[in-house]
């Protein structure tokens, strides 16, 4: 079976089977986001960092093939999207609505066709540059509530406090959500977008995509 990309409306994707339905139909977008970001953060756990080019495309592959497999694997469990919509509502993935990713056969393939929507074949994506602004503090040391808790005696709240490399900030505390999806490490970059998401970046990840506003 192969990947193909079809121009298809909300609706028309609704009304396949949910096995059949492009990918940003089949699972949540927090999911679909989340999976990238711990590839990309996998990724960067080689120590010492092995030499050459960091092929991002295959990172890429990778990632969306789990989501393929979760997918399989929500809908195996009896899942619906409609019951994933209930517990996110913001339920696609990042593409284009008319223009998505999905599975089908040559028998699906040959009735787009017919229907003056045939499916080509799959290539790479439009490249995009990243325009965004964001806020965002390198890390010099992450204290972990777990660590002092051990030390008291008593039961951690999961949290951490991260301690700015820039001595101008002080320390501040992550809760423990942030903490257990993030796992923040020294020397990587505290994150904050424009709409107040948070998030954590590799240094080298970081710094190769941002170039600090003077």
């Amino acid at each position: 079976m192969c990947k193909t990309a079809i121009i298809m409306s909300e609706a028309e994707a609704m009304a396949l089977p949910q096995s059949k339905r492009p990918l940003n139909f089949r699972i949540p977008s927090k999911i679909y986001h989340d999976v990238f970001e711990t590839v990309g953060a996998a990724s960067m756990c080689w120590e010492p960092k092995p030499a050459g080019v960091f092929d991002s495309s295959k990172a890429s592959d990778f990632a969306v093939e789990l989501c393929f497999k979760i997918a399989a694997e929500l809908e195996r469990l009896g899942v619906t999207t409609e019951m994933m919509r209930d517990q996110f509502p913001d339920s696609q993935t990042p593409q284009p609505q008319n223009k998505t990713m999905m599975d089908i056969t040559p028998e699906e393939s040959e009735r787009l066709a017919k229907e003056g929507r045939p499916a080509v074949t799959q290539r790479e994506m439009p490249r995009y540059q990243c325009h965004k602004k964001v806020w965002a503090l390198k890390i010099e040391a992450v204290l972990r509530d777990s660590q002092i808790a051990a030390v008291e005696g008593r039961e951690t709240d999961g949290s951490a406090t991260l301690v700015p490399s820039d001595t101008a900030y002080a320390p501040f505390k992550v809760d423990a959500a942030y903490v257990r999806k993030h796992n923040p490490q020294a020397g990587g970059y505290y994150v904050v977008y424009e709409d107040g998401y948070t998030s954590f970046s590799p240094a080298e990840a970081f710094e190769s995509g941002y170039t600090m506003i003077k």
